[in-house]
């Protein structure tokens, strides 16, 4: 079984980024917060379960803050899927829905990734 790794973004691997056809799911994240790491071990088991039809990265906005201010970050984590021409951010979940480890929970974020797989492919088809 192949094994897919989360991309670690800077500026120019983010620009890079922004223009490939493979859609990526971007976290933005701040190594100090509590949410974005509960966060991790989620956005590990995503990667390996969508790899195929997604790259998966993250970008530090402690590092970056220029790219944050572009997205309108307020907080994190904060995730999007990007495909060239293509923004869209998974909302955060309301209190009834939230995770208190992550903040989004896995069956939360598998039904965004599922609506936006059936969207980005009725674009292409």
């Amino acid at each position: 079984m192949k094994r897919f790794d989360i991309r670690h973004l800077d500026l120019p691997s983010f620009k890079e980024m922004m223009e490939r056809d493979k859609p990526t799911i971007v976290k933005f994240f701040n190594p100090t917060c509590h949410l974005c790491n509960g966060l991790n071990p989620i956005f590990e088991q995503l990667c390996q379960q969508y790899g195929e039809s997604f790259d998966f990265a993250k970008l530090n906005v402690a590092k970056h803050p220029r790219v944050a201010k572009v997205f309108k970050i307020e907080g994190v984590p904060e995730l999007f899927i990007i495909k060239k021409d293509f923004v869209q951010q998974i909302p955060y979940p309301d209190d009834e829905t939230a995770s208190e480890k992550s903040g989004y929970s896995k069956d939360y974020l598998i039904q965004h990734i599922e609506r936006i797989k059936e969207l980005l492919s009725e674009m292409e088809g």
